[in-house]
């Protein structure tokens, strides 16, 4: 059955290890690098340029399609360890990545014409390391324990503590920092 027709498969790219950096082409004359990424054409670019900054070499040995607009997604192997989540712009202008909470298609069809084309290897290779490092979510702030944060609320001026005046909550902030 899938022999007859050409299909978009669609892999989630989280449960498959896989994280797609999506390198994107300008939509148009006003669609231009912002200052940091001056000289740049394109997506692409500007991941070589994150590459010579961190002292490493294009990742150029992994499947890698190419889209109908002329932008690329590289696909890699997930870093072990590491949950990496889905970025908007994390890889410079015109670049963003694909991981969890996302599903890709990796060979579309649209209208009966191919609107991708493979140009590359069959098997992914692995995220670079700094690159990982760049993607890895930052940790949340400890929370602030609740005496703490009564204690803080207690240091501002009573008209800020509640809108209707110092006496509007009983005196339940005092009660319950002691």
């Amino acid at each position: 059955m899938l022999a007859a027709a050409p299909y978009n498969v669609g892999i989630a790219m989280g449960p498959a290890n896989l994280v797609v950096v999506d390198l994107d082409m300008p939509k148009g004359g006003t669609d231009t690098p912002p200052t940091e990424w001056a000289g740049a054409a394109d997506g692409l670019d500007v991941f070589a340029m994150l590459c010579e900054r961190a002292g490493e070499r294009l990742p150029t040995e992994t499947y890698t399609v190419r889209t109908r607009r002329g932008g690329q997604h590289l696909y890699c192997t997930a870093p072990t360890r590491k949950r990496l989540r889905s970025t908007a712009n994390a890889v410079g202008w015109k670049g963003d990545t694909r991981a969890w909470g996302r599903v890709r298609g990796c060979g579309r069809q649209r209208c009966g014409r191919s609107v991708v084309r493979d140009h590359s290897r069959r098997v992914t290779g692995p995220l670079p390391a700094w690159l990982s490092d760049l993607l890895t979510p930052k940790p949340a702030p400890a929370p602030m324990p609740c005496r703490t944060a009564i204690r803080v609320s207690l240091r501002l001026p009573m008209s800020l503590r509640t809108p209707k005046g110092p006496t509007a909550n009983g005196g339940a902030l005092q009660r319950i920092a002691r």
